[in-house]
């Protein structure tokens, strides 16, 4: 049967009954993962073998943008797709689409002529809408067995193309959306309040699932983040970090299928080495996380600012000083245990949301905020500030990255990050603010920051010893670079985006910062000039090369950029290959 989905995608619920000619076995076949075609491709019978042991939930991966193309061609949802081709909503319940153009590699976009072929490029062949741990299992045996690539896809989003690949079998874990409550807990590593997650649950959903039992959990800003997969696996900075620490910080339990199939439970006294790298170390790279549980904290007033400056009329200097003042005010922002969100482009500076858990009186607020309003009263500017008061967490981020469930920002640019230690910007932040203005003011790049501080203390630490980058200890802000652009333009477009940032922007940041500061993982760049095992790991990457070599020998399990990755490349081809 064929299945009509929301936006009018149609998904295939049985293996397709054509498969493509097969040929020789090569030796390139005998070292790389399997692609439709070859001779090691599994057969039809095999795959409705699989289908059947799922129950049915065996999916033949069709693009997103398939509506804009013969013979799928239907003008309504093709024109819809175009106008909300930058939105997450249109990702989510897609089962192999991921939101980053580049990794859509222009295969199937709803800008290209309707009689060009629309093409499956980098997405994955099939997806098993996962909703069960037995699910995860026979994908992961089944993949394994005949030599598939497999990849794991949540939401999609992802900047660095974990969640998709040429000929892979997908687990599709959206559908993994239970949520528990337990106002008791009680283990020896943590005693109170916490929340169960399944994978599947996105960020709105975990606030707002913890705002209904008088809790808060460390959701990210963007809410349509998958909480439990890919946001916490990779650290997981949130409006209440400044408060709580890492989202990674707050995680009691896991639940994962390894890469032998196996269903096992990971916690700070049971396979501790799992916790420790699941735990920070990012996704697609230990195992297939079925649910985390995470502490939860009392709900309560947060207090919240904003404030705007449109660049127009103001002259460069005059912007320019006004940063400044404001990246020598985001020391106390953190030591009010706040988070900052704020982004600079050509032209506007916005400081997004202030975040100040537990902080109920407005004038305390504006108080924190004076000595930047000061500065940019003495520069004669206009801005609009905003001071705030909410009730609830969920009530806050609403005001400040709302309308939930899908929030404000925008998918499908190119990014890259650092860490901006303390230390550097405090010794200067006159040379820090030269760097920003080079990026802005010289290229489409815009910044898109965050700061909080997420040292250990005694109020803010972790449950147990964790892979979170060490570079997030000492780091006073996030630094995030983004090229915004649509993926109707040529590849060779994106090609010289891509280029710009990493080889302007990128290398500005690198003058500012010592060479092993690191960088979110969650945010970064999949570019080989860039040192990721320093940047994204650091003093951590040996240990976790040790854990995946214990638990994941035969590389099931493989990512760009993730631990290990170096063991395998992709071929011109597309195929995943030894060596």
């Amino acid at each position: 049967m064929v299945q009509l989905l929301a936006l009018g995608i149609f998904i295939v619920t049985v293996v397709a009954s054509s498969i493509r000619s097969r040929v020789k076995t090569s030796d390139t076949e005998l070292k790389c993962r399997a692609l439709p075609g070859d001779t090691a491709w599994p057969s039809k019978t095999k795959w409705e073998q699989l289908n059947s042991t799922i129950g049915g939930r065996l999916i033949a991966s069709l693009p997103l943008a398939a509506v804009c193309h013969d013979p799928y061609y239907n003008e309504k949802q093709c024109n819809y797709l175009r106008e909300n081709w930058d939105s997450p909503k249109i990702y989510v319940d897609n089962p192999t689409t991921p939101m980053s153009y580049w990794f859509q590699n222009s295969s199937c976009d709803p800008w290209a002529d309707r009689k060009l072929p629309c093409e499956l490029g980098n997405l994955a062949e099939y997806a098993i809408n996962v909703t069960g741990s037995a699910d995860a299992v026979a994908g992961v045996k089944f993949a394994h067995e005949n030599n598939i690539r497999l990849t794991i896809k949540n939401t999609g989003h992802d900047y660095l193309g974990k969640s998709t690949g040429k000929g892979s079998l997908a687990l599709w874990t959206h559908h993994l959306s239970s949520i528990e409550v337990k106002k008791d807990y009680s283990e020896p590593w943590y005693k109170g309040p916490a929340v169960k997650f399944g994978s599947g649950v996105q960020g709105a959903e975990a606030i707002e699932a913890a705002r209904d039992a008088g809790l808060r959990v460390l959701g990210g800003a963007c809410p349509t983040a998958g909480f439990s997969g890919g946001f916490i696996q990779g650290g997981g900075h949130s409006p209440l970090s400044g408060a709580h620490g890492m989202a990674a910080d707050t995680v009691l339990e896991w639940e994962v299928v390894l890469a032998d199939g196996t269903l096992i439970t990971a916690t700070p006294q049971q396979n501790e080495d799992l916790y420790f790298a699941l735990a920070g170390a990012g996704p697609s790279t230990f195992g297939v996380v079925i649910s985390a549980t995470v502490q939860a904290f009392p709900d309560g007033p947060i207090g919240g600012a904003s404030l705007s400056i449109d660049r127009s009329g103001v002259r460069n200097d005059t912007f320019w000083k006004a940063i400044t003042y404001f990246q020598k005010a985001l020391p106390d922002f953190n030591k009010a245990g706040g988070q900052t969100a704020f982004g600079i482009s050509g032209i506007w500076f916005d400081l997004k949301s202030l975040t100040l858990p537990d902080y109920g009186n407005e004038k305390q607020i504006r108080q924190l905020v004076s000595n930047f309003t000061k500065g940019l009263d003495s520069l004669g500017l206009k801005y609009n500030l905003t001071i705030s008061v909410s009730q609830t967490y969920v009530e806050h981020f609403e005001k400040y990255f709302g309308p939930l469930p899908w929030g404000t920002m925008p998918v499908g640019g190119l990014t890259s990050g650092r860490f901006l230690p303390l230390s550097v910007s405090e010794a200067s932040p006159e040379k820090v603010v030269g760097v920003y203005r080079d990026i802005v003011d010289k290229t489409q790049i815009n910044l898109a920051s965050t700061a909080q501080d997420v040292s250990i203390n005694s109020k803010r630490k972790p449950v147990a010893s964790n892979s979170v980058m060490p570079g997030w200890r000492t780091a006073l802000q996030t630094i995030f670079m983004e090229s915004e652009y649509r993926s109707n333009i040529s590849w060779s477009e994106k090609q010289a985006v891509e280029s710009q940032l990493i080889d302007f922007a990128e290398r500005r940041i690198d003058s500012l910062v010592p060479v092993d500061t690191g960088a979110y993982l969650n945010e970064v760049n999949f570019s080989p000039k860039i040192d990721w095992k320093t940047q994204f790991y650091g003093s951590n990457y040996q240990r976790l090369l040790d854990i995946k070599h214990k638990y994941d020998p035969d590389n099931v399990f493989w990512a760009t950029t993730a631990v290990g990755s170096d063991a395998l490349t992709v071929a011109g081809d597309g195929r995943l290959c030894k060596g």
